[in-house]
């Protein structure tokens, strides 16, 4: 991946179900898949409208936070961003994550498999 071996700062992916997430962490390297309607799907082939989005492929969340800021935004091109705001999500960045917590279901996935 070009991102990874230096030779450009970033690159734009689709992402419906981990194509810019996967190549990304399997290069050691930050994809970020964004919510839908935040960065326009303009020019885009679909897959599928309700999960594909554009996000950034960057070498640090540094990065793909000032990658995201600057395309979020509504497209007349792209019906899902309308009227969708866009926020600053380089002020709290360098807040870190102490205080946040995480949480999943511990028996959610796990269930009905033997042991």
């Amino acid at each position: 991946m070009a991102v990874a071996a230096g030779l450009v700062p970033m690159a734009l992916g689709s992402d419906t179900g981990g194509s810019v997430r996967v190549p990304a962490a399997l290069c050691g390297i930050v994809g970020l898949k964004t919510t839908v309607g935040r960065i326009s799907r303009a020019g885009v082939y679909p897959l599928c409208w309700t999960l594909d989005s554009v996000g950034p492929i960057t070498r640090s969340v540094e990065d793909a936070a000032l990658v995201y800021q600057a395309l979020q935004g509504s497209d007349a091109r792209d019906g899902s961003t309308a009227g969708v705001p866009s926020h600053d999500v380089l002020r709290g960045l360098k807040d870190g994550v102490k205080g946040l917590r995480i949480a999943f279901g511990e028996t959610l996935f796990f269930d009905g498999v033997p042991r």
